[in-house]
């Protein structure tokens, strides 16, 4: 059940840096909460409450990685290429630049 929803929600986190095992991870955390707080006196089946719980954990999870916040973790550069040796002298001078500048100010 929780291979099926991760495989179902993996279309819609290609590019935010999710991978197929993070949701099963996810789903597993879904189902855990599910077995924590069911309630047999409900009118509701297991089955069907455990996969709702499952679902809501992995759709909050793709939701939250789609976020801008995360979007410099995932499409961040190694500065360890020699293509972005540049990069990294810049992102260095302009450092010690503003370093520089602030310390005017004390």
């Amino acid at each position: 059940l929780i291979n099926k929803i991760a495989i179902k929600m993996l279309p819609y986190c290609k590019n935010n840096g999710l991978e197929k095992s993070d949701l099963v991870q996810e789903g597993m955390i879904g189902l855990n909460h599910a077995i924590e707080r069911y309630h047999e006196q409900k009118d509701v089946l297991f089955y069907t409450y455990a996969k709702k719980c499952i679902e809501r954990k992995i759709i909050s999870v793709v939701i939250g990685s789609n976020r801008n916040k995360n979007k410099i973790l995932n499409e961040s550069i190694s500065y360890d290429d020699e293509e972005n040796l540049l990069l990294r002298f810049i992102s260095r001078f302009v450092s010690f630049k503003i370093f520089r500048f602030s310390s005017l100010f004390k």
